[in-house]
């Protein structure tokens, strides 16, 4: 009788967009170019064949109030869903809800590839965001998470871009909004790469400035 080999269950690998949607994310286009980057980024993932790694994609909005955009959903089956701008920046109430879900061990088993968390702002917390991100930094898995966050503009909050980002992670400040399409498909060749090959810490990864963006990655 031939022995039935069943083959392992793939180990998750999730990417959490944090999206500012607030009101000032409609001038200059710039909500329209987010939603064609994580778009992009999105149909770049659906063609990534990684043995043994499933990427699952959620999205938080916060614009006048945070919001789970899109639930943990496997990339295959993503159907990404435009964001719309509007009212304030409640950046603290993004970290809430993205410890939520770092926290859900059906989301993200201790099994799991690191998770991945990126955040786009264009301006300042309207909230309390300090001890919300407290809070995000304490939990197990944002401890190994890998962060990118990129600051649109001069009113983009640095300083709180860089407490997100923490000492190995990645910041990128953007002047021109097109750069926002550059910025995820940095973010997906870095993640890309970390389902790939083991990565030990975000240092291992080249950062925004060096990495070969000419190669070939279909974006």
């Amino acid at each position: 009788m031939p022995i039935e080999v069943t083959a392992p269950t793939p180990r998750p690998m999730l990417v959490v967009v944090l999206a500012d949607t607030s009101g000032s994310m409609a001038v200059d286009g710039k909500i329209t170019v987010l939603n064609d980057a994580v778009s992009r980024m999105v149909d770049a993932f659906k063609q990534l064949q990684v043995p043994g790694c499933e990427l699952i994609i959620s999205a938080i909005s916060f614009g006048g109030t945070a919001a789970l955009h899109l639930s943990p959903t496997a990339v295959g089956d993503v159907q990404w869903a435009p964001l719309t701008a509007g009212g304030a920046t409640p950046m603290g109430a993004a970290f809430e809800l993205a410890k939520q879900l770092l926290e859900d061990a059906s989301i993200v088993p201790e099994r799991s590839h690191r998770p991945n968390l990126v955040l786009v702002s264009d301006g300042i917390p309207t909230d309390q965001w300090e001890q919300p991100l407290k809070d995000l930094d304490a939990t197990e898995q944002a401890r190994r998470a890998l962060r990118f966050a990129v600051g649109i503009g001069a009113d983009a909050r640095q300083d709180v871009l860089k407490r997100f980002a923490g000492d190995e992670g990645e910041v990128v400040p953007v002047e021109a909004v097109e750069m926002l399409t550059e910025f995820f498909r940095y973010v997906t060749y870095a993640v890309t790469t970390a389902a790939q090959r083991p990565v030990r810490t975000q240092a291992d990864l080249p950062t925004f400035v060096d990495y070969p963006s000419s190669e070939d990655l279909e974006f």
